[in-house]
Parts: C-alpha cells; sequence; structure tokens
C-alpha cells in the first residue's frame, strides 16, 4: 500500500502510521470479520513502514507518479482484491 499523506509538523509521523494502522485494521476487521482469524496472530499490519519526506529531491509529483505506476501494475499486492465466500454469493 502507498498513500502520500500531508502531516502537520506539531504532529509525529510515528503517531499519524500508528493511529492509521489502528482504525484502518478495526474497520477492515469489522467489514470482514473472517478476515482475522486467518492473520497470523490476528495481526493485520507489520509494526514497521517507510517515510520519504517531500522536498528539492523528491517533490510530491514524483511520488505521486510512482504510486499511480504501481496501481497499474497486474498482480501486485497492493492490487489484490479481498473476495471472501460471503461476498462473492452477493454479487
Amino acid at each position: 500500500m502507498h498513500l502520500l499523506v500531508e502531516i502537520p509538523p506539531k504532529l509525529s509521523v510515528a503517531k499519524v502510521m500508528r493511529v492509521f494502522k489502528s482504525i484502518s485494521a478495526r474497520e477492515i476487521f469489522k467489514k470482514f470479520p473472517r478476515v482475522k482469524n486467518r492473520l497470523w496472530a490476528g495481526k493485520l499490519w507489520k509494526p514497521g513502514y517507510f517515510v520519504r519526506s517531500v522536498g528539492s529531491d523528491v517533490t510530491g509529483e514524483m511520488v505521486r507518479n510512482y504510486i499511480e505506476m504501481h496501481k497499474e501494475k497486474k498482480g501486485s499486492p497492493a492490487q489484490l482484491k479481498l473476495a471472501l465466500k460471503s461476498e462473492r454469493k452477493q454479487a
């Protein structure tokens, strides 16, 4: 998963990532309860993350292009769809 996020200087990157991972995992588990049972130790996210600031060497446009390029790669982990049996029956 790739995100381009603007974080105000008064917030720490670590706190923003912790909150993002916590809320997103809670919402995914709420919508897809069986997912938690299929994960190792019931954890959706790994503890680490990578952050790169945008500035003179790397522009926001470069990051946007990188994210767009990775969206188009078929079969990449970011593009795999979560399809549970219950959803397939509803479709």
